[in-house]
């Protein structure tokens, strides 16, 4: 979807399996979009290969050079099972985004499954602004980059609330979001951690910037 506003993708099931390895993909990309609904659907995607490119399983982003804003995105009540050795993630705020041009979104009663996470399962790479991300369960697997659920790329802004998700991951630590610039009003509430190895010092459990505010972790 490019400059569209005010749409619906409703219980629709994709079952896609991916054998190449070049080019860019994309099997859902919102490009300067507002205000879409993406509620019940299924992805089923076998990963055979690593596309070349830049690649998403969802994705929303601004370009640096036509203006515009990615916001108002409602995903609700979807599955996601990613198999196979391809390295696929929610790409979520992608790179070249104005600063502060996506944000307002609202993440929740998702089931995500993820054999091989490019950059964990939901990855923002330009920031998290004002988002709402709740009562997801996210499971990821190992071979990608960062095998978290949650991951906020370096120098990335957070100013969202997360909360009432379980989240499973195959290594120690299981959200990755330490690197913010700023996380003024951000919140993880009632969240459950599961890692697969015991945590300790530079593999903690949850990683968050300074300013978060923290309450009623399950671990």
């Amino acid at each position: 979807a490019k400059f569209g506003n005010f749409g619906v993708l409703y219980n629709n099931t994709f079952t896609i399996a991916f054998n190449s390895s070049v080019d860019y993909w994309f099997p859902l990309e919102f490009y300067h979009c507002g205000f879409w609904s993406i509620q019940g659907n299924t992805w089923n995607l076998t990963m055979n290969g690593t596309p070349a490119g830049t690649h998403c399983i969802w994705a929303y982003r601004d370009t640096v050079t036509s203006g515009g804003t990615t916001t108002g995105l409602r995903f609700v009540g979807n599955t996601v099972n990613c198999t196979g050795s391809g390295t696929m993630d929610l790409g979520l705020s992608q790179s070249g985004s104005q600063p502060g041009a996506t944000g307002g979104n609202y993440i929740g009663f998702n089931t995500i499954s993820i054999e091989t996470p490019q950059n964990g399962a939901f990855y923002w790479q330009n920031g998290s602004r004002g988002d709402t991300v709740e009562f997801n369960v996210v499971k990821t697997g190992t071979g990608g980059s960062h095998n978290v659920p949650f991951y906020l790329a370096p120098s990335s802004t957070f100013t969202s609330i997360f909360r009432h998700n379980t989240l499973y991951s195959s290594t120690a630590t299981v959200v990755d979001m330490a690197t913010s610039v700023t996380a003024t009003g951000s919140r993880f509430a009632s969240n459950i951690y599961y890692g697969a190895t015991a945590n300790g010092s530079g593999s903690e459990t949850v990683q968050v910037p300074s300013g978060v505010a923290l309450d009623s972790m399950g671990v």
